[in-house]
């Protein structure tokens, strides 16, 4: 059954409108997606009380702002840790006089961000019991 609905896209694709099939060049941006999306997932399955505190740093990196992202992500982790939000407010004070340059592509930074949050949101999603009567499964 899968392997009909593939061929069955396939032949959908290639008669459109005579439009040749092109793929993206850009192997970069799929590894990175890829990787980043994997190991936001793996970071939720293997440590969910780190999920709050990751996904406030995937989001700051999102906004490009490293150094944001790294003293949010800190804090987030050092109030969920030892439950003591002084102690992760001053941290996140002091890590504030740290400058990080940027000499790193944004863009992918931000593609890895995404992807990790994605990854991250995707764990959750699975670990929602299923609604009930409903069937859980996939294409077969």
């Amino acid at each position: 059954m899968k392997i009909g609905f593939i061929l069955l896209t396939m032949v959908a694709l290639a008669g459109c409108s005579g439009a040749p099939v092109t793929l993206n060049t850009d192997t970069t941006q799929v590894a990175v997606t890829t990787a980043a999306r994997a190991l936001g997932y793996k970071i939720a399955a293997l440590d969910p009380k780190l999920i709050p505190a990751a996904k406030i740093y995937c989001q700051s990196l999102e906004s490009g702002n490293i150094t944001q992202a790294l003293g949010d992500g800190l804090r987030a982790y050092l109030t969920e840790r030892f439950k003591d939000p002084l102690l992760a407010a001053s941290v996140s004070d002091v890590f504030k006089l740290v400058k990080i340059n940027n000499v790193y592509d944004t863009s992918l930074v931000k593609i890895a961000a995404a992807a990790a949050l994605e990854g991250i949101t995707l764990y959750e999603q699975g670990q929602r019991p299923a609604a009930a009567g409903s069937v859980s499964g996939g294409i077969s």
